[in-house]
C-alpha cells in the first residue's frame, strides 16, 4: 500500500473478506483482500482452508463480485511443506488454482495479471528449508507452461531476500517478522510495477534501484560517479 501511494499509482485491493490487522484504511478501496492465514493449495489438510475449491464462492462475493482484479497476487505453498502434504504435486495444484482463478473471468471481466511467488524459507529443520527450495525450483517450469498457454502469469522471487537473513527477517520458523514483510512488498511492488509500468525510465529504475523514487535514481543523479 505504501509502496503504490508513494508512487503514485491508482488502486484498489478486492478480495472475499475484511479482516485487517495492519493499519489500512477502512474504505472498500482498501480493505478487501482474500489473504486466508493457515491455507493449503489445494486440499483440506488438518483442518486448513483450500484455496481453490474456494475460489468459485469467494469470486462473487464482496468487492469481487462487482470489482473484477486486473492483478492477482498468489504467495502459497508454505503449510503444504510444513504439513508434508503430497509435496510432489504442489506445482501442479498450483497450476490449477491459477487455471481455477481465470475459469471464473467472464468475457465482459479484465483477464487478470497472476503473480505467483516463490515462497520463504522454512527454518524449521535443514530437511524443511530443502523442500522450500525444492518447491520454488518447481514453479518457473510450471509457470512457463502456463506461459506457453498464452497466460498472463509471472514467477516472483520471495525467497532469495529472506532467505539471505532468515535471522533478521523471520519471527518464526514460517513467517516474516515486519522487516520481512517489507521485503515481501517490495518484491511484490517491482515485479507489479515491471509488469504495468510502461517501458522506458521507470521500468529502468525498477530494474536497477528497485523503485523508482529510489536515493540517486534521478535522471540527473550519478550515485556511482
Amino acid at each position: 500500500y505504501d509502496l503504490l501511494v508513494a508512487d503514485n499509482v491508482d488502486f484498489k485491493y478486492t478480495g472475499h473478506f475484511t479482516a485487517n490487522l495492519d493499519g489500512l484504511p477502512s474504505d472498500d478501496d482498501f480493505r478487501y483482500h482474500s489473504g486466508v492465514s493457515g491455507s493449503c493449495i489445494g486440499a483440506n489438510t488438518n483442518g486448513r482452508t483450500n484455496m481453490t475449491s474456494g475460489i468459485p464462492t469467494w469470486w462473487n462475493q464482496a468487492r469481487l463480485s462487482a470489482a473484477r482484479p486486473n492483478a492477482v497476487l498468489i504467495m502459497l505453498g508454505t503449510n503444504d511443506i510444513n504439513l508434508d502434504d503430497n509435496l510432489a504435486g504442489a506445482p501442479d495444484r498450483m497450476k490449477l488454482l491459477v487455471n481455477t482463478i481465470l475459469s471464473q473471468v467472464g468475457p465482459e471481466d479484465p483477464t487478470p495479471a497472476i503473480f505467483v511467488a516463490q515462497i520463504p524459507p522454512n527454518t524449521g529443520s535443514t530437511a524443511k528449508r530443502q523442500l522450500v527450495v525444492d518447491f520454488n525450483n518447481a514453479l518457473p517450469a510450471m509457470i512457463s507452461t502456463l506461459q506457453e498457454e498464452g497466460k498472463d502469469v509471472t514467477l516472483v522471487d520471495q525467497w532469495s531476500r529472506i532467505n539471505a537473513n532468515t535471522g533478521g527477517l523471520m519471527r518464526d520458523t514460517l513467517h516474516t517478522n515486519a522487516a520481512g514483510n517489507d521485503i515481501l512488498a517490495e518484491q511484490w511492488y517491482k515485479a507489479l510495477h515491471l509488469r504495468f509500468a510502461p517501458a522506458g525510465y521507470p521500468a529502468w529504475q525498477i530494474t536497477h534501484f528497485g523503485e523508482t523514487n529510489a536515493l540517486g535514481s534521478a535522471p540527473d543523479d550519478d550515485p556511482d560517479n
